[in-house]
């Protein structure tokens, strides 16, 4: 942070995350009945039902840069510029339950997703603490600009992928996960 004087000061911020995971854990299905006290079997517990080649990775960055003028006690104005950019990739097998015999596990609704995020705006308040018929009266105001623009490249399918052993399990790669699915009715 820098300090200007006279009540003004600035901050620039930068944040960056980059994550990538192969074949991400969404998770271990529930046994039936899958109401009142939820119940795992142990022997899934931990059991990666996702596809083999699945993927969730994003790479975000956040650039924002802060004024504050502090022109009396009772005067303040902050302007914030800002700038973020997001891409964001997602390749899975999303949802798993078990059958209603508890004998094997339903794979579906594949999810692969490319989302490209972009923000660019400006944003202006102010705050002013006074007094309004001898009682305290503190008023803001703000405005702000911004150009939000996102693109997403779907390709998902809601259907039935596949149905496998829940402890010998061999899950397929997407693009297979995805064939068998179409096939199914």
């Amino acid at each position: 942070m820098s300090d200007f004087g006279g009540g003004l000061t600035h901050k620039l911020a930068y944040e960056y995350q980059d994550e990538d995971v192969d074949r991400p854990y969404w998770g271990t299905p529930v046994l039936n009945p899958a109401s009142g006290t939820l119940r795992v079997d142990p022997g899934t517990r931990f059991k990666n039902y996702n596809s083999t080649d699945s993927i969730y990775a994003q790479r975000v960055q956040w650039l924002r840069s802060v004024t504050d003028w502090r022109v009396t006690d009772a005067l303040q104005f902050q302007n914030t510029a800002y700038a973020y950019d997001a891409l964001r990739d997602y390749r899975n097998v999303e949802t798993y339950v078990f059958n209603p015999a508890n004998t094997a596990v339903i794979r579906s609704n594949t999810f692969l997703q490319r989302h490209d995020h972009q923000v660019f705006g400006d944003r202006v308040n102010g705050l002013y603490k006074g007094q309004l018929a001898g009682l305290r009266s503190d008023w803001s105001f703000g405005l702000d600009v911004s150009v939000n623009k996102q693109t997403r490249f779907p390709n998902s399918l809601s259907a039935v992928v596949s149905t496998v052993d829940p402890y010998n399990l061999l899950p397929k790669v997407f693009l297979s996960a995805r064939h068998v699915a179409r096939l199914q009715p």
